[in-house]
């Protein structure tokens, strides 16, 4: 896309929207547009679950992430146990042309990661302002690795939608989606209106 040529003319700053396979977080071919109604009853109409029974799930919070990973995941998704158990920067993998997590494109921890763990990353006075909880974090910073193909792909698989079946990361998706609204109120608080909204990513 040209799009991703000119980033990688600037010096790859948004080519991490590409993982190394091709595949992308956004790509416009793809767009699908939902009728209004469809959109009021939310993302939980489309991963097909019960409204209570997510609730339920939620209640368990890091421990339903954990479990719904374990049981529906791929491998890539075992990125989960980086996320919620590893110091930020610590995972050798490298993904999307050689690039490690919470490093630069050097390999460098980056600075503001250096040393921290997921509860550095709970405490943060962003994620604290916004009255984010460890699952809101931990969905967060799951889907900013490549763990987002696999919520990505499912919500978008309308035959898996038509067919009535669940979701295979409900109440990840479910966090990540409170998590978001709730990071309006960082935003709402700056003084810049246009400043970027914090965001955890672990990519």
């Amino acid at each position: 896309m040209a799009m991703f040529k000119v980033a990688d003319e600037l010096g790859g700053t948004y080519s991490t929207l590409r993982e190394g396979n091709g595949d992308t977080r956004f790509d416009a071919k793809d767009l699908v547009f939902g009728r209004p109604e469809q959109a009021a009853l939310g993302v939980e109409y489309y991963m097909c679950i019960d409204d209570d029974d997510l609730r339920t799930r939620m209640n368990d919070g890091l421990e339903a992430i954990r479990a719904e990973v374990a049981a529906n995941g791929t491998d890539v998704d075992k990125v989960l146990a980086y996320v919620l158990d590893q110091e930020a920067g610590t995972s050798d993998v490298a993904f999307q042309g050689g690039l490690k997590r919470d490093c630069d494109a050097k390999g460098n921890v980056l600075p503001e990661r250096r040393g921290k763990t997921f509860a550095d990353f709970v405490a943060d006075p962003n994620a604290q302002g916004a009255k984010l909880q460890p699952p809101h974090v931990a969905a967060l910073r799951f889907y900013t690795t490549a763990g987002f193909r696999t919520i990505n792909n499912d919500l978008r698989d309308q035959v898996r939608q038509k067919a009535g079946k669940q979701h295979p990361f409900p109440v990840t998706v479910a966090f990540a989606n409170e998590a978001l609204k709730r990071l309006r109120a960082v935003g709402a608080t700056s003084k810049q209106p246009n400043d970027r909204v914090w965001f955890c990513t672990a990519a």
